[in-house]
């Protein structure tokens, strides 16, 4: 099952304007049939997965997490 960017959003309660934002500069996982963006449940568990935080001891966000909003690989 493929998801809109508003099912999506709404799933995850952020705004549907971010997801096709973020999808557009190729900076989240996403599926495009055409010219339109859809996203899978796995889509949507990377993204929860990416974006959760753990506290550290320096208080920064995690190495791996753009400031931007997007993954870096690494």
């Amino acid at each position: 099952m493929l998801f809109t960017a508003d099912q999506a959003a709404a799933r995850l309660r952020i705004p549907p304007s971010w997801l096709r934002k973020k999808a557009a500069q190729g900076e989240i996982p996403h599926t495009r049939i055409g010219r339109h963006v859809r996203f899978s449940p796995d889509d949507l568990t990377e993204l929860i997965r990416h974006g959760s935080r753990r506290p550290s001891d320096s208080g920064k966000n995690s190495a791996s997490h753009d400031p931007d909003g997007g993954f870096r690989s690494g």
